[in-house]
């Protein structure tokens, strides 16, 4: 049986965790029996920091490591990933964040399950602290909900479950590289931290496509102050306020009908779901203590895409 062939994307600027994640990632994947890796693309924003640098360049030896120079003002997550969905060549693509550690169990079962569903996106069901007392652990999660109805898409915002520990891996993305580019590829409209990966996740599933979860990987934990280190517009923004700001992005397009994502040579969809004049309609309540000047009035009715 021909061997599985998987890319690997991963967005960085001046993080000190490249050097770790990259060697783990080619170690784990030399584990798993019947995949084989086609690149790791290393999507770098314009890091600075000698150290990040010096790391890029040590893990770019491998034959198996591209490093993509995308120097770009601030952090835009979603326009970096784009930037490695342009490069990829492979049939399977596998989204991680540069503070991961992988394990050959779960990108076995990723990469499995995405070569035998072309119509469907998986995401790491549970990613656990490496310290189990970091910040991470500790924020409020919001959840989305999808309704199918009769009259039109429903979709809820939520808050979860207090944290036990885990919390899901939605940014570690595993699919087929021609369906990231019929849906899109990710929107550029993320501001600082957070939900450009729900925002996708969302998108795949109005457009008539499946997103389901698999898999416990471990995030290297670090500081809140490193989620919006590099964001322009709002570089006093905490975490929350960027997430729940970027939650508004993310539901005004859907109730606008946006559902394609900003990728340049994304394939024009045939899908029906993009031409339905059916309604998406949007609900979000945040945590008052979290967001108490934003304005939720959302539209209700979807417009034209641009």
């Amino acid at each position: 049986m021909k061997p599985i062939e998987l890319d690997v994307i991963i967005p960085v600027k001046d993080r000190a965790t490249v050097g770790q994640c990259v060697s783990n990632l080619l170690a784990q994947i030399e584990l798993v029996e019947g995949m084989g890796l086609g690149q790791i693309l290393l999507c770098d924003g314009g890091s600075c920091q000698s150290d990040c640098q010096q790391q890029i360049r040590q893990v770019a030896q491998s034959p198996s490591v591209i490093a993509l120079a995308c120097p770009h003002l601030g952090f835009n997550k979603g326009w970096l990933l784009n930037q490695g969905l342009e490069a990829a060549t492979a049939p399977i693509v596998l989204i991680s964040d540069v503070d991961i550690l992988w394990n050959a169990a779960v990108l076995s079962s990723l990469g499995t399950a995405a070569a035998s569903h072309p119509e469907r996106l998986y995401y790491v069901r549970s990613v656990q602290e490496s310290q189990p007392t970091a910040a991470a652990v500790q924020r409020l999660r919001y959840a989305y909900r999808l309704e199918r109805l009769a009259a039109g898409d429903r979709v809820e915002v939520y808050p979860a479950l207090p944290p036990n520990g885990d919390r899901p891996g939605y940014g570690l993305i595993c699919g087929q590289r021609t369906l990231l580019h019929q849906v899109g590829g990710y929107r550029h409209g993320f501001q600082g931290w957070g939900w450009e990966d729900q925002d996708l996740l969302i998108r795949t599933q109005l457009l008539g496509y499946s997103v389901a979860a698999l898999g416990k990987v471990t995030h290297l934990s670090h500081a809140d102050t490193q989620r919006n280190a590099f964001s322009q517009q709002m570089p006093q923004q905490t975490p929350q306020q960027s997430r729940d700001r970027n939650i508004l992005f993310c539901l005004a397009g859907l109730a606008q009908g946006r559902l394609q994502g900003d990728l340049p040579s994304a394939q024009s969809l045939s899908n029906t779901r993009m031409q339905s004049a059916a309604p998406i309609s949007v609900h979000y309540q945040p945590q008052p203590d979290h967001a108490p000047n934003l304005d939720y009035s959302l539209p209700r009715s979807p417009q034209p895409p641009d």
